[in-house]
């Protein structure tokens, strides 16, 4: 065997090994992204973020089965697009779960802060002058 055939022979077999690597590495791959190729079902919030103000929450509307929890604070099995409510402020976290056409269960959180509602204070001081709590300011 001349040197040219046997290059030719190694030559052979280094492709046969990069083959396999490269097979390799693709399955790897695949298995170690496995989880982020799992279904999206996004959570989006729109309204005023303040206690007593009715809040739209909208999840997958090709879905079925959908179940929303706010925060402990109640829950609706039947909506796509629900509107709901909190009583108090703070941060509420928001849980979804729907099953979406393929068959697969897809989970989605969201946070989201509620404010209480603005308050102010005013003293009388007399019939005539009224005056802001912890303020300078006061009018007649």
């Amino acid at each position: 065997m001349n040197f040219y055939s046997k290059f030719g022979l190694l030559n052979k077999i280094m492709i046969s090994k990069r083959k396999y690597i490269l097979k390799a590495s693709l399955v790897f791959l695949s298995i170690l992204f496995a989880g982020y190729a799992k279904a999206q079902c996004p959570i989006i919030v729109s309204g005023k973020y303040c206690v007593g103000s009715p809040i739209q929450f909208e999840g997958s509307l090709t879905g079925s089965n959908h179940n929303w929890d706010f925060n402990g604070e109640g829950s609706n099995n039947l909506d796509a697009k629900p509107i709901f409510t909190f009583a108090t402020a703070g941060s509420k976290k928001i849980t979804y779960s729907v099953t979406l056409p393929d068959g697969t269960k897809c989970n989605s959180e969201v946070t989201i802060d509620v404010k209480a509602l603005p308050t102010s204070s005013l003293k009388i001081i007399t019939l005539d002058t009224q005056c802001f709590e912890n303020n300078l300011f006061c009018y007649k």
